[in-house]
């Protein structure tokens, strides 16, 4: 018996040595012949058939790692686009080392199948390839981006989840947000990007505000240039025109990107206003004149000094000029208001990247935001003597990080720190009842940040995700005003502690699913704190509140995708939830923000993705269910809110060869908050673009209908507030853009390419 026992152990033994030292482990480096790491390079398994049976994908480093349950005789295939595909025979573990693709006799693969926008997951982020698909056929970036899966776009927000997603350029983030961000999105050449990256549940390593991260990596072949000039006109109540010029030059130690671009857009919008308060009913109907000229400049340079070290350098310029005419168009009371403003914004950011070896990187880098905005207001009553307004706002950003990251056999360490510095000086005179008022103020706040993350690699494509981050606020400030003779001056520092845990992987079925948890928080608005009344619009006024809370917000989200669908649940809750209200003060409409005791959210989504008609149709639907529910116990008006439900569908059309059709949807029905009532809102925009040669020729119509109009109703105790208002945004016209591009390789055609993308959720 104790023979059989020793040879039952023996086998044991031998039993759990081949199934631990069993596996097959390929490891290596891919570079180009500049010794630069190649990104993104497919690293597949095939058998003696030339079957693939397992796929990965090289970091940002160009390192990979490919597991295998069993040792045999396979054949390993490392390739990337413009290269020559290299292939190895293996029998058992091996480190590769550094293999280096030589470029082939193909600069560029001009791929005349049909388009398909792929979509891939690579630990907790999806990577869309969009070269050679339809996305290249759209007007600009922003049109582009609606095609995109997961991605919810439109005129108003970018999202991903129903979050505010932040935009990166690879992976700068660009200092800009709403108008500022689309105009810069809609000014880029959709020929020059590569892939869009999109990130739900960002790590550590980005800042508390950030919900959601879009980074859009653009074409860098090298000995390639392309040059672009583009020309929009059309009408809304007026003519309006946008013209741009873009340059894009790609050699082996240098890659340049330039745009230009210029905007004049006049438009007429409409008002509608009714308040009730002391059983008193008014209505007051207005009618704005904007006027809008923007000038943008954008200039990027990338440096490779050698294998190891790179940097990038990037400039942005931008002057806006803003007229705007607001008239009651009723002889009942009503404010009307003359607003004249220039805004002037540079950002500049350098980044040096470092790769010390193989497995580790480093990356300092500076950003430095500069913004001056100069407006004069008027603001005419009936029967009220003119109020004058002149302010002038100078906001200095300067930000500074460190990021360090290492690759072990456990998976990737990250850990860095960064500093923000924004300074605002504001000068606000006023002459009001013939009163000279002076309201000037100086808001600082300094933010420290620390932090930590690492992502373990376990088997089976699993990855787990932890991070830690504290952020310290040291905030000083000084609001004025000489009519009440008052100075508000204080210091204050807050301490949070942030962190973010989540989980990926591959469920039997072959269900993608990622399940994360984030605690994050929310800073009040600077441009919202100071406490004295400005002129806000023909019947409201603003005031800031300087007794605002930081939003402590904690999520809870489950995505899972598969093939052509995408589904996602979250739920979260906002302490201190800070939102923007409209009160009533002295006979006067004053909107202000302020906190609220708490939040609970849970929303639900869905995405379909798919084509018809041979792949000639290929459209995009997705709806959004979210349901909030808002608490105060200092706030009696606080109601029960509705389900929030919104429906959003992108379809693109081939009609012939070099001709698309795309029209967009969206439908939002109305829905109450718990403060506010919202209305019904849908839009709908065409357009046909055409290749001619170097020519891309659009026809464009947007919001076809004039319905996407914004109506909301409050209704306090003793007060209402409603107000219907449509911001001229239907309008028909033509873009023309006019490409050339060199390269120093003879381009082929081929019919029906080879796919070796893994996991590919989109087919």
């Amino acid at each position: 018996m104790k023979t059989n026992r020793n040879v039952f152990s023996l086998l044991f033994i031998i039993f759990n040595f081949t199934t631990i030292f069993g596996q097959l482990t390929v490891t290596g480096k891919v570079v180009d012949s500049e010794k630069k790491p190649i990104e993104m390079a497919n690293i597949v398994l095939l058998n003696k058939k030339n079957e693939i049976l397992k796929g990965v994908n090289t970091d940002s480093i160009g390192v990979f790692k490919l597991e295998h349950e069993k040792l045999g005789d396979y054949k390993i295939k490392i390739s990337y686009i413009g290269f020559d595909d290299v292939v190895k025979n293996i029998s058992n573990s091996i480190n590769l080392g550094v293999i280096v693709l030589s470029t082939s006799s193909l600069d560029e693969i001009i791929v005349t199948a049909k388009p398909t926008i792929k979509l891939k997951k690579k630990g907790g982020k999806y990577i869309v390839s969009v070269r050679n698909t339809t996305f290249t056929s759209s007007d600009n970036v922003f049109e582009g981006l609606k095609q995109v899966p997961l991605l919810n776009i439109s005129e108003n927000s970018l999202k991903v989840n129903n979050k505010n997603a932040i935009i990166e350029i690879n992976g700068i983030k660009t200092q800009m947000t709403g108008a500022d961000l689309q105009d810069y999105l809609k000014s880029l050449d959709p020929k020059t990007i590569k892939n869009v990256e999109i990130n739900a549940n960002p790590n550590s390593s980005y800042g508390s505000e950030v919900d959601a991260v879009i980074n859009i990596i653009t074409s860098s072949k090298i000995n390639n240039y392309r040059v672009s000039i583009k020309t929009k006109n059309g009408y809304h109540s007026n003519y309006f025109n946008n013209d741009n010029i873009n340059l894009s030059l790609n050699l082996k130690k240098v890659s340049i990107y330039a745009n230009y671009s210029y905007d004049n857009t006049p438009k007429v919008n409409k008002s509608s206003v009714t308040q009730n308060f002391n059983n008193i009913a008014s209505n007051f109907d207005f009618k704005e004149n904007e006027k809008v000229r923007s000038h943008n400049v954008l200039l990027n340079l990338g440096l490779n000094l050698n294998s190891k070290n790179s940097v990038d350098l990037t400039q942005i310029f931008s002057i806006k000029n803003s007229d705007i005419v607001s008239n009651p168009t009723n002889t009942i009371q009503g404010r009307r208001t003359f607003l004249d403003s220039k805004n002037k914004t540079t950002q500049l950011s350098q980044v040096w990247k470092r790769n010390i070896n193989d497995s580790t990187t480093t990356k300092l880098g500076f950003y430095e935001v500069f913004k001056n905005f100069h407006t004069n207001n008027r603001g005419i009553e009936i029967n009220q003597p003119e109020i004058i307004q002149k302010i002038e706002t100078k906001t200095p950003l300067l930000i500074g990080f460190f990021d360090y990251s290492h690759t072990n056999k456990l998976g990737e360490l990250a850990f860095g720190t960064k500093y923000n510095d924004i300074s605002v000086s504001n000068d606000n005179f006023t002459i009001e009842n013939s009163q000279n008022i002076n309201s000037p103020y100086n808001y600082n706040e300094k933010v420290l940040a620390f932090y930590a993350n690492q992502t373990f690699n376990l088997p089976k494509d699993e990855t787990v995700d932890i991070g830690i981050r504290t952020e310290t606020s040291f905030i000083d400030y000084k609001f004025s005003n000489s009519l009440i003779n008052e100075t508000l001056i204080n210091k204050t520092q807050y301490t949070n502690l942030l962190y973010n845990a989540s989980y990926n992987w591959i469920s039997s079925n072959k269900w993608n699913k990622s399940l994360a948890f984030r605690k994050q928080i929310t800073r009040p608005n600077y441009d919202y704190l100071n406490p004295f009344k400005t002129v806000s619009s023909n019947v409201t006024m603003f005031a800031g509140n300087l007794k605002v809370n930081p939003t402590k917000h904690y999520s809870l989200s489950y995505e899972f995708a598969k093939k052509k669908v995408y589904l996602y649940a979250q739920f979260g809750l906002m302490k201190d939830f800070i939102s923007t209200i409209v009160t009533l003060n002295n006979n006067s409409i004053v909107q202000t923000y302020r906190n609220f005791d708490e939040l609970f959210y849970g929303s639900v989504g869905a995405q379909y993705f798919t084509s018809f008609l041979n792949k000639k149709w290929r459209t995009k639907n997705g709806i959004n269910i979210n349901y909030i529910s808002l608490k105060d116990a200092s706030f009696d008006d606080i109601g029960n809110a509705t389900p929030i439900v919104s429906f959003n569908s992108n379809n693109s059309i081939k009609l012939t060869k070099k001709t698309y059709f795309n029209f967009n949807y969206k439908l939002e029905p109305s829905y109450f908050d718990g403060l506010v009532k919202h209305f019904t809102t849908h839009r709908l925009d065409v357009y046909i673009s055409k290749r001619i040669n170097k020519f891309n020729l659009s026809i464009f119509g947007k919001d076809i209908f004039k319905t996407s109009h914004t109506f909301d109703k409050i209704t306090f105790t003793n007060f209402s507030y409603s107000s219907n208002d449509y911001y001229d945004e239907r309008s028909f016209g033509i873009s023309l853009r006019y490409s050339i591009s060199g390269k120093t390789y003879k381009n082929r055609k081929i019919e029906k390419p080879t796919d070796d993308s893994i996991d590919r959720l989109n087919d």
